[in-house]
């Protein structure tokens, strides 16, 4: 059965973008800056904005840097907003994701996979 994968559509993104089509899921992603133009050119739908990708995707990926914009982008509040058994992968940069946010969810069963190869 397919599924969602979502992340950035820069130059790692659209490469894991391929990686995921590949294994027959639809892509979105949420990334203000780029185009639709962009977007197309790697088949990938993007979403309006960080809310959308949350209550849609089946799986994310984060590939975006550390800035105080995205420090603690995916909080508790995020995952509250996540489908359940939602599966995440954090390869970009600690700090983006609350840690004992995601611990919780884990405990909780809000979140049913985790994968991350950073921390604060």
């Amino acid at each position: 059965m397919p599924g969602k994968i979502c992340g950035s559509s820069g130059r790692i993104g659209s490469r894991v973008a391929v990686r995921c089509q590949a294994f027959g899921m639809t892509v979105i992603a949420y990334d203000p800056y780029i185009g639709e133009e962009v977007a197309d050119r790697i088949h990938v739908r993007l979403v309006s904005d960080l809310d959308e990708l949350l209550r849609t995707a089946d799986f994310i990926t984060v590939h975006t840097p550390l800035t105080e914009e995205t420090r603690g982008m995916v909080g508790a509040k995020e995952i509250a907003r996540m489908k359940e058994g939602v599966r995440l992968i954090n390869c970009a940069r600690g700090g983006i994701m609350d840690e004992a946010a995601l611990l919780e969810g884990l405990t909780a069963g809000k979140i049913a996979g985790l994968g991350i190869d950073v921390y604060s």
